[in-house]
Order: structure tokens, then sequence, then C-alpha cells
């Protein structure tokens, strides 16, 4: 996941509003949106970088070889948690826990959104660099491994968050809070897939700085990134009501092209 934008307003019509996209090498495997095995995680599924034969023992058996969780996702009793990675070229370290897991265990689990992220300041070496939202539609919490602060409880309000830590200025961020911000109180989700689809580039002064050749960092500025071998695979908007009703929709592309839209909408569970 490389852009998150969204609106929490914990006592309004719509407490919380996420626009995301996924971007991700066109080869690495994933299931789009469905209820998870035994109904309580709603989200697509990343499967690294198996084949065929391990999508199929994932939906014959419903747990696959090796877990690598999801990149954002909502439970039935109202949880969300979404990921995105925290880019420091050359510091990838081979053989941690897949990122993925912690969006996942938060929202199988039982712990409080505090609690939780509690436990994360413990085990931030286990993980290459991340940058992780999580709680619900009441309250929210922002963690990062790598500036060596506390979990952070959010207060209402608009964020962004790319691959660096939370409201970083990159241009993708800023742009996209900016549109998001202009959009209707409760904007409708043709307006927020459009949103997220912008392709525009940030001028070579805006380009964000991470270590890449700046070509390649030009190229990763937009919100929507259509290069070969890599880009946006998947667009969700969730929205939280404020009655307990909470609606995913998700546009998945295959390649840099529009594959197919899936929508699923429930009432929290209490």
């Amino acid at each position: 996941m490389c852009l998150i934008v969204f609106s929490f307003q914990p006592g309004s019509e719509t407490p919380l509003v996420v626009a995301a996209n996924r971007d991700e090498f066109y080869r690495r495997k994933a299931l789009p949106l469905h209820w998870w095995p035994g109904g309580k995680i709603l989200a697509g599924r990343d499967l690294g970088y198996g084949g065929i034969l391990f999508s199929a023992w994932l939906r014959i058996t419903g747990k696959p070889r090796q877990e690598y969780g999801t990149w954002l996702g909502v439970s039935r009793s109202g949880r969300f948690a979404a990921i995105t990675n925290y880019r420091e070229p050359g510091e990838m370290r081979q053989g941690l826990k897949s990122r993925g897991l912690l969006v996942s265990h938060f929202l199988q689990g039982d712990l409080s959104p505090h609690d939780y992220a509690s436990e994360l300041e413990k085990s931030a070496d286990d993980y290459n660099g991340y940058n992780l939202i999580l709680g619900s539609s009441r309250e929210l919490y922002y963690f990062t491994n790598r500036n060596g602060k506390l979990a952070l409880k959010l207060q209402p309000g608009l964020y962004g968050l790319s691959n660096a830590t939370l409201d970083t200025p990159w241009f993708k961020v800023t742009r996209t809070k900016a549109g998001f911000s202009a959009l209707p109180t409760q904007p409708d989700a043709a307006q927020m897939f459009a949103l997220m689809a912008d392709e525009t580039k940030a001028a070579d002064g805006e380009v964000q700085q991470t270590g890449l050749d700046f070509k390649l960092e030009k190229a990763l500025s937009p919100a929507f990134i259509r290069l070969p071998g890599y880009g946006t695979r998947v667009t969700s908007i969730v929205t939280f009501g404020s009655s307990g009703e909470v609606s995913f929709k998700e546009r998945t592309f295959l390649k840099g092209k529009f594959a197919r839209d899936r929508g699923i909408a429930f009432a929290i569970e209490t």
C-alpha cells in the first residue's frame, strides 16, 4: 500500500472515510476483496510470489502455506487497519515477518487499539520499515517502527500517508489531501475513485527524495502509478457510517488497466 488518505471525524454522519491505493509488483499474487474463512475479516489477501497452486491451496484449505496477511481491511466488529511500507532503499532485511500480518492479526484479535499499538512498540525490530493505522471509527492510532517514537492516538482530522511517516508532505500526499478536502462531506465512490486515479507527476522541485534514481522517484510521485512490472494494483474506498454500517468498495487493475469493481456492505456486529 503506497497511499492512504482518510478523514477521521467521530460523531459525524461518516466518522471514518478512507481512500487508498496499493502499489505492488504485478507478479506478486493476491486475492481480491472477500470475507476470509470464518467470516471475521473483510479484505484482499496477499499471497506473496506463489503461483496458481498456491492460490488453489488457500481456496481449498482456507490456510496459506505461508502467511502474508493483507494491506487494508475491516472486521465484522468494526475494526479497521491499513499498512504502508516505509521506503528506505538498501535497508530491506530478509527473513523478517510479513508486515501484512500486523493488519490481519489486529483485525482478528481482541486487544484494544491502545493495547495493540503498545505491543507494536515491543516488536518493532521484527519487521522491515512500516506505517500502520489501526482502530475503529471511534478511535485511531498510528505507529511506525522508523522514528523511535511511541504510538500516536489520532485526533479528528484529515490525514495522508505514503511511504514516509504520517503527513510527510510528499507531492502525492498533499495533492490527494487537497482533492479529498474539496469533495462533499459525504463523497460518492465515483468521486473518490477518480481522485485516486490521478496520474499527475510532481514537478522536478517537488519530487520526494528517498535514495532512488531521480527518474524513478518522479515516476513514483503520482497517486496512481503505472510502470512496467509495477504499479497501482488496487484502489480501496471504505466508509463507516454513524449507524454502524460499513461500505467497502474495491477497484482492481491488471498491469495498469481497469479489471473489476467489487463492493460489500455490512452492519457492524456488537
